[in-house]
């Protein structure tokens, strides 16, 4: 049997960090590399991939804010993450 590590309902404790919930809690990351060239977006960090994890008791409310380079060639490309068309 294969195992979707990214299912996150089953596996996401399981991550090399999990953020306890505390209202008015914020986490910012980046992910990509700064180029050490230009000081500026490099090489996209694959280790930076995240997703929320599911509830076992409660209600869960989050805000998503995603701030993208207004400069980076690939912005008009869609997300591979993203399942609307699937």
């Amino acid at each position: 049997m294969q195992h979707d590590k990214f299912n996150l309902m089953q596996y996401c404790h399981d991550g090399n960090l999990v953020v306890s919930p505390k209202r008015g809690k914020a986490v910012m990351w980046y992910n990509h590399f700064v180029d050490e060239e230009t000081g500026w977006l490099g090489e996209m960090d694959e280790y930076s991939l995240h997703g929320g994890c599911g509830l076992w008791s409660g209600v869960k409310w989050i805000a998503n804010n995603w701030i993208t380079s207004t400069d980076a060639p690939w912005a008009h490309f869609k997300s591979d993450h993203d399942t609307e068309d699937r």
